[in-house]
């Protein structure tokens, strides 16, 4: 046997070198080692990628070779560090999938009985998620220690999970789910005592497996049944909770009604049970679908009798008499009365609304004034309180609902700021006042088109924040209106102040990070508290990559405790994680900005093919009235992003990815290798793209129709397209174009950029960029010779005349920024815009009322601070559009 010290002390140097990046050194370590007769498994691993790594096609191709004849030799590699790093150089070639699984079946085929092997072989298929490996491996466990009865629920977990990879054929996956059913079915009614489900984590297991793979009766039957009588009751509530999931996967199940029934009535009825939302849920849809719906609400009544303010149980009665009442006006008053009940019993907590208004709007918005009226008869509270509030909210709601004008709004936000300024010593009921008049003001301004309106809501919302900065739906409209009316360093501030965490930047980061590089790529200021938005996606990124690994992590633990329901939703979110769109968006984000900023490197761009999981969640945010989220939509800039985008965006990476190759292999002579590799990945990306995504602004689609031509033109110039240079002649066209006018938004004489002002420019900028890169190294490519023959002298002659159309364009709008940064640096502009937010600038009559209440949120002194924050902030983005310059390779 080598000895391993010696072989440890070899490689270290070699390791360093890589370290260090320098690719040169570790060869030359490599073949020291090599004249001294070092020949472990490991050493020739790690200098098998040191050639992949060099910069020439030689080194590169004996690289190659030597990768796969170790991959494939006769006696297979059983060293576990060596197997990792012929892993690495097998994905450097893009043949992991191929290979990898084949490494560990035969280090595993050689050694059977080492278990650290095949432990690392399972973690090493579960961190790729490859769970046709995994099951190779759990079996391989299984054969080699059948005395250790978890392998076999090892196996049948494996077999799930490859029953639910979308990834895997219909025809395997129907395979495993089989297998998973027959040997989870054998464990809990006729297998060995010693191997038949016996906890309530196995039993998890079974009711998964046999619900996924459509055996719903025969899990009812056994949970119902004796031979798992000893499991259910080492755990009751467990067992109902999966009798739940059973009948929620399928309602029509026969016995559905009477589970449900017997679960609500029966007198051994656990709490946990009464408790579960799901309980509720199924029974109301039950009750919706019954003929029989007076017996459903007699049964509820007698939950009702016994416990009167049984939350779930009047919210179940209330819904089912919504039903009623939306098909017979006659049952109205039963569910006026059954409101007024439950509002009586919780209307001083804040969750009342929303559980009320998402039943009465059921049955319609007359329903809902007709409660509203009721509650109007009772006396009024001579303090705020949480009726004033919950008041405020059906106003608003039936403000939204109702066919109301423009005029109708200030006054309501007027009617909320007194019962913010009424209500200071109460913060929960001030603060949602307060957010109720942003919203006013911003259904007025895009109602009707009032910008002073929207700027007011913006300081209102940020004189509010100053009081209540835990209030976390306030902070986030607060970044969200900063964002719509350009004032992106603002937001960027704000943001900041949310102290996004860890998942978080899955499900909110993207309020900032949508398009960031097309509204404000670089940062603002040096200070610790600046936010740099190359910085914020390099940590979304990071936290992406991290919690894959927190979750593999999970899996692995998980197994050894056997808590089996943990890896199934841990499996779940690691598939949501490797398919994030959010993880896309911020990637190709972040290739934007560096560009932008002249900071990128060549890079390279794997379009995912993959079907993406949107994890995005705006369910934290009130919504009031019915338009709320639409209201939401309106403060994005354009449509929120999604696949349509990501594969729009993955073309023109992969282009460019492509244009970068193109001139290493001029410049440098990098290998042709890496030229058809990026060539073959701009096939992939421009077979999906789409001209006419729903999810692309307008911008976006113009730059999107000039990318898909330059690409065309590159496809047929590497013979992978037929057709003509036409497409070029399209690119010339749109060059030619003066800039399409976006106008700045104008209020009270002051003309500021807003963010459609912004993306427009920044979008601008990165197609003429794109389309100069484009022409200066295809020009150099042809003047070498390299498929010359293939153009015309036409062809030639339209590259040359790009360059002085792109910097025509670029001037006008450079020009642009700056006149619009020298108006508002001009005299008298800070008085404006003070006029604007204390309501001085229109003189409209239905606005006065409005107007002296916002006077009082703050002195004049205070405005005019926030004012000139905002003209610095509009300044600091223009700066930003006038540092983007366009350059030539």
């Amino acid at each position: 046997m080598a000895d391993t010290s010696v072989t440890e002390r070899r490689v270290r140097p070699i390791q360093d070198a890589i370290a260090a990046g320098n690719w040169k050194q570790a060869l030359k370590e490599c073949e020291k080692w090599q004249k001294k007769g070092e020949a472990s498994d490991r050493f020739l691993a790690l200098k098998a990628a040191v050639l992949l790594r060099q910069p020439d096609g030689k080194n590169q191709e004996k690289g190659t070779n030597e990768t796969l004849q170790l991959c494939r030799r006769q006696t297979p590699v059983l060293n576990i560090e060596a197997i990792h790093q012929l892993q690495d150089s097998l994905s450097l070639l893009h043949l992991d999938a191929q290979e990898g699984p084949k490494l560990w079946e035969r280090a595993v085929a050689a050694q059977p009985s080492d278990k650290d092997l095949v432990e690392t072989w399972l973690n090493n298929s579960i961190a790729v998620s490859d769970w046709q490996s995994a099951q190779k491996a759990t079996m391989a466990l299984k054969k080699a220690f059948p005395k250790e009865r978890q392998y076999d629920f090892w196996n049948i977990l494996m077999c799930y999970l490859i029953h639910e990879d979308k990834n895997v054929p219909e025809k395997d996956r129907k395979l495993f789910g089989t297998l998973a059913n027959r040997m989870i079915s054998k464990a809990a009614q006729s297998g060995p005592p010693e191997k038949m489900v016996s906890n309530p984590e196995e039993l998890s297991l079974l009711a998964a497996v046999l619900v996924k793979t459509g055996s719903t009766s025969e899990l009812v039957s056994l949970l119902q049944g004796t031979s798992l009588k000893s499991v259910t009751e080492q755990d009751r509530p467990h067992a109902d909770s999966l009798l739940l999931m059973a009948v929620e996967s399928n309602p029509e199940f026969p016995e559905s009604e009477n589970i449900l029934s017997q679960m609500l009535t029966s007198s051994e009825a656990e709490a946990e049970v009464l408790e579960d939302d799901r309980v509720w849920s199924l029974f109301v849809k039950s009750a919706i679908a019954s003929e029989s719906r007076r017996k459903r609400i007699e049964q509820l009544d007698t939950i009702l009798t016994k416990q009167p303010r049984h939350r779930q149980a009047l919210l179940a009665k209330i819904e089912v008499l919504a039903h009623d009442a939306k098909e017979d006006s006659n049952s109205s008053k039963k569910l006026l009365d059954a409101c007024q009940q439950y509002y009586e019993a919780f209307g001083s907590k804040a969750f009342c609304f929303d559980d009320l208004i998402q039943r009465l709007r059921i049955a319609g918005a007359e329903t809902v004034s007709g409660f509203q009226g009721g509650l109007n008869d009772e006396p009024p509270s001579s303090t705020p309180s949480a009726r004033s509030l919950f008041l405020l909210k059906l106003e608003y709601y039936l403000l939204c609902t109702a066919p109301s004008s423009a005029r109708d709004f200030p006054s309501f936000a007027s009617k909320a700021l007194d019962l913010y300024l009424a209500a200071q010593g109460n913060e929960s009921i001030a603060a949602e006042a307060v957010f109720l008049a942003a919203l006013a003001l911003l259904r007025l301004a895009y109602k009707s088109g009032d910008s002073a309106a929207l700027l007011q809501s913006s300081m209102v919302l940020h004189t509010a924040h100053k009081k209540f900065k835990d209030y976390y739906p306030l902070h986030v409209l607060l970044v969200q209106v900063q964002m719509a009316s350009g004032q992106i360093h603002l937001a960027m501030d704000n943001f900041a102040h949310l102290s996004v965490k860890n998942m978080q930047w899955e499900t909110v980061g993207h309020l900032l990070l949508t398009r960031i590089s097309t509204l404000h790529p670089r940062q603002h200021g040096r200070g610790d508290d600046s936010l740099n938005p190359s910085g914020a996606l390099d940590t979304a990124l990071y936290v992406s990559g991290n919690s894959q690994r927190s979750v593999d992590r999970a899996i692995a633990d998980g197994l050894k405790q056997g808590s089996y329901s943990n890896v199934i939703g841990t499996a779940e979110l690691k598939n949501n994680l490797r398919r994030s769109l959010n993880r896309q968006l911020y990637m190709i984000e972040q290739c934007k900005i560096q560009r932008a900023l002249g900071l990128a490197a060549v890079h390279s761009f794997d379009p995912y093919e993959d079907a993406l999981t949107d994890l995005r969640d705006m369910s934290f945010m009130p919504t009031y009235g019915v338009e709320d989220q639409d209201l939401a939509l309106l403060l994005q800039c354009g449509p929120r992003p999604g696949q349509g985008w990501v594969n729009s965006m993955a073309m023109h990476e992969c282009l460019l990815t492509y244009l970068m190759a193109e001139l290493g292999a001029a410049n440098q002579g990098a290998p042709g290798q890496v030229v058809e590799m990026a060539l073959d990945n701009l096939v992939k990306a421009e077979s999906r793209f789409s001209a006419h995504a729903a999810d692309l602004t307008a911008d976006e689609q113009e730059a999107a129709a000039v990318y898909h031509s330059l690409t065309t033109v590159v496809l047929q110039l590497g013979k992978k397209k037929d057709g003509t240079s036409q497409d070029l002649d399209k690119v010339i066209e749109a060059m030619s174009k003066p800039t399409r006018e976006t106008k700045a938004v104008s209020v009270n004489g002051v003309q500021y950029p807003d963010a459609k002002w912004l993306h427009h420019r920044f979008v601008k900028l990165e197609m003429l960029q794109t389309a100069a890169h484009f022409a200066a190294i295809m020009s150099k490519k042809l003047k070498t010779g390299k498929g010359k023959k293939d153009v015309t002298e036409k062809f030639m002659k339209s590259l040359e005349e790009l360059r002085p159309m792109i910097n025509k364009q670029a001037e006008a709008i450079y020009s642009q920024a700056r006149e619009l940064k020298q108006g508002l640096g001009a005299s008298g502009v800070l008085g404006k815009l003070v006029d604007v937010m204390l309501g001085r600038a229109d003189g409209n009559e239905d606005h006065a009322k409005l107007s002296d209440k916002i006077a009082t949120l703050q002195d004049e002194a205070d405005v005019e601070e926030y004012c000139g924050g905002l003209r610095e902030s509009w300044e600091d983005a223009l700066d930003g559009v006038l540092a983007v310059k366009i350059k030539t390779i």
